[in-house]
């Protein structure tokens, strides 16, 4: 599986969220990323 989720680092995007906010949207993601993912990774 490859992400690429937005760094919010010297980029602008426009979303504007705040730390907290990101840092959930990056746990919804990597939840989804190990959801779908077959044991073992594969």
């Amino acid at each position: 599986m490859i992400t690429s989720p937005p760094y919010n680092v010297s980029k602008e995007y426009d979303d504007n969220l705040t730390l907290s906010e990101y840092l959930d949207l990056l746990n919804t993601v990597w939840r989804e990323t190990y959801r779908v993912l077959v044991p073992g990774g594969r």
